[in-house]
């Protein structure tokens, strides 16, 4: 079965987003940090959003590596938490 053709390409979708959203959830707690003077704690989470970046790219050049054309769209619904108040 081909990658583009199966729901593991759905699954690799669904990550990058995810993993896109951590990190930007991180870098609103970095900047929080930041703005409450925790310049150290706000350097360590600054490692953490570059790990976030880095899962990211990891899922979206697989999902690339799916098929030679562009891949024009990949539906996908999930669920995402949007409780925290920074």
């Amino acid at each position: 079965m081909k990658l583009l053709e199966s729901q593991t390409l759905n699954n690799l979708a669904k990550a990058f987003a995810g993993e896109c959203q951590a990190r930007v959830r991180y870098e609103f707690i970095e900047y929080g940090a930041r703005a409450q003077g925790y310049k150290q704690l706000a350097e360590v989470i600054d490692k953490i959003v570059y790990n976030e970046f880095n899962h990211a790219r990891m899922f979206y050049t697989k999902i690339q590596d799916a098929d030679e054309n562009i891949i024009k769209n990949i539906q996908i619904d999930s669920g995402y938490p949007f409780k925290e108040k920074w």
